[in-house]
């Protein structure tokens, strides 16, 4: 059975950045596709990486044409296609006319269509990708998609659920009447408001058409972001460091409710709500305060209510083990204190727990309800791409290049560089799913000299306070990182890294001493795993510096012609795809 699971719209320009008279704002992203076989998961991606649309929401076309002939496919041998998509009035109102239906089968006519609830997408997206027989579930970002509760249709913003072989049973939802209440967009909101004001003190990077302070600056910030608004909850993690949340007096802007259900629910606080409804003393108060507190107050609050929220689930409903999916999943600080205080034995978080990874969930879902088997997961599931050709290569490669017929002497030739303080380009074989890079689409830097400022600046154009992840070897990870699990090859747990080891990988360590850190293991990742270990013989250190191969504001690069035009426009130093090796003359 050939199984398609797609978001993106359908019907309408997901991309609109306005709300419109009537169905409000009519915006998405994560538009992707992925595809399993016979129950076997082959490709998951997103629409961003072809139309280099960050964010991208449109219904993901070209994905699906690079996805069917990877694999040998039409639109005529897919059996099953399951929608994730009502997260806008606009597109809701679609569906129930029959509208979404009525397209999908005309585009795929030998198709069944079924559509699959936000929340549950997420659900399946990590507890299939988990090795888990059993798992409590919990997802929670800003929003969900519409439902239909009771009487009304509501908007959820956390789902737990428990899992068990091929069953998933739902617990408790959490609804909220206003978006801003919801657990995830209003950790969002304060991401936002921190951001543009440490824009405006430092005088730079300010998003365009953004004017004013004080109460404006703070409309401007809640009202208006479309695509920006998911990159600030990531970058204010980072600026948390820099700061003292305890400088913050305010009331806390969350409360968990014991008493209104059998199950915990969260709430905004009745005073932090009457604070907020104050004519503007809420909003002008937050403007003056030092953004890196305050982002610090933010991580704080997050934190401390997902913890109560966790601690205080009935000892009935709990397991050993716990998945976590949606957005907010890749708070890396929280994931890392979940097991660090041992609120959960064992936790697992997919490669893209945010909105990319709801196609996944669908197709993972599908093949449990229609094929009754677990779906089959790669072993590298990280890279779930299609594979490039050496003449789609050499077809874009205007420009001088050696091609090496050993690996191994090509990563010698790389290691050479990266000691000479070159930047890398670095593309091979399938990129990877999700919104970290891996490895397969990755820039790389030696981490032995402190090139942060350097690669800020010059190369990736973005805050001076946003760290830089190390990849280190799998074997090698407890002698320089203190982790909180065996393994972290997607980049979701935070770690210190070991005392005597920071001043040997300057570029790496963030301002509190910690590292978002990538390990790399020969099953997971061979040819990194190969550079990796070619470094450590030359050096002693088992580290290098990844960052995603891509310039500030940009998808990560796809293709080799992606590629080349980054190489070709930054100040990246060398380019290796595949076995390609080119280098800018000094």
């Amino acid at each position: 059975m050939n199984i398609l699971g797609i978001t993106g719209s359908i019907g309408w320009d997901g991309n609109i950045s306005t709300p419109l008279p009537d169905h409000g704002e009519a915006w998405v992203h994560g538009s992707g596709a992925s595809l399993v076989m016979d129950g076997v998961l082959k490709n998951a991606m997103c629409e961003e990486r072809f139309t280099r649309i960050k964010y991208d929401g449109h219904y993901p076309k070209q994905v699906i044409k690079n996805i069917l002939q990877a694999n040998n496919l039409t639109n005529e041998d897919i059996d099953l296609v399951v929608y994730v998509g009502n997260c806008c009035h606009i597109g809701l109102s679609l569906k129930e006319i029959g509208y979404t239906t009525s397209k999908l089968k005309e585009r795929f006519p030998n198709s069944k269509v079924e559509f699959l609830p936000h929340h549950m997408a997420h659900v399946s997206a990590t507890y299939y990708t988990s090795d888990f027989e059993s798992a409590n579930v919990f997802t929670f970002d800003g929003a969900g998609d519409y439902v239909w509760v009771g009487d009304k249709y509501r908007v959820p913003h956390f789902l737990f659920s428990h899992c068990e072989g091929l069953q998933i049973t739902e617990i408790s939802t959490g609804f909220a009447n206003d978006p801003d209440t919801f657990f995830g967009a209003i950790y969002g909101k304060f991401a936002a408001i921190c951001y543009k004001v440490i824009m405006k003190q430092i005088g730079n990077l300010m998003p365009s058409g953004i004017a004013g302070s004080g109460d404006s600056l703070l409309r401007e910030t809640i009202e208006h972001d479309t695509a920006d608004r998911e990159t600030y909850p990531g970058k204010i993690m980072g600026l948390a460091a820099y700061g003292d949340h305890t400088k913050i007096n305010l009331p806390d802007i969350f409360e968990l409710d014991l008493e209104s259900s059998v199950f915990p629910q969260l709430h905004n606080s009745p005073a932090w709500a009457e604070e907020a409804a104050g004519n503007g003393t809420e909003q002008s108060s937050l403007i003056k305060l030092n953004p890196a507190d305050l982002a610090a107050w933010s991580q704080e609050q997050f934190e401390k209510y997902l913890f109560l929220f966790l601690d205080n689930i009935p000892e009935s409903l709990k397991n050993d083990n716990l998945c976590l999916g949606g957005g907010c999943a890749l708070n890396i600080l929280a994931n890392t204190k979940i097991v660090e205080q041992g609120i959960y034995k064992n936790l697992h978080v997919n490669t893209a727990p945010n909105d990319d990874g709801l196609c996944l969930g669908a197709a993972l879902w599908a093949t449990a309800e229609y094929e009754k088997v677990r779906p089959i997961i790669p072993v590298d599931v990280g890279y779930l791409g299609i594979n490039y050709s050496d003449k789609d290569i050499e077809n874009v490669l205007h420009i001088d290049y050696e091609k090496f017929d050993n690996f191994l002497d090509l990563c010698k030739r790389v290691v050479k560089d990266l000691k000479d303080n070159k930047t890398v380009g670095w593309f091979q074989d399938k990129s990877e799913f999700g919104p970290r890079a891996l490895g397969n689409r990755s820039l790389l830097v030696n981490p032995i000299i402190d090139n942060k400022d350097y690669l800020n600046k010059k190369v990736k154009y973005r805050e001076y306070w946003r760290p830089y992840a190390p990849m280190v070897i799998e074997e090698e990870v407890q002698d320089w990182f203190t982790m909180p699990v065996d393994k972290s090859p997607h980049m979701l747990f935070n770690s210190l890294v070991v005392e005597d080891k920071k001043e040997r990988i300057p570029s790496v360590v963030h301002e509190d001493g910690s590292a978002r850190v990538q390990t790399v293991s020969e099953i997971n990742n061979k040819k990194v795993y190969m550079l990796l270990q070619e470094f450590f013989k030359e050096t002693g250190v088992p580290v290098l510096l990844n960052t995603s191969f891509n310039l500030g504001g940009e998808p990560i690069v796809e293709s080799p012609a992606d590629a080349v035009r980054t190489f070709t426009n930054s100040n990246i130093d060398v380019l290796v795809m595949q076995n390609y090796y080119c280098r800018k003359k000094d």
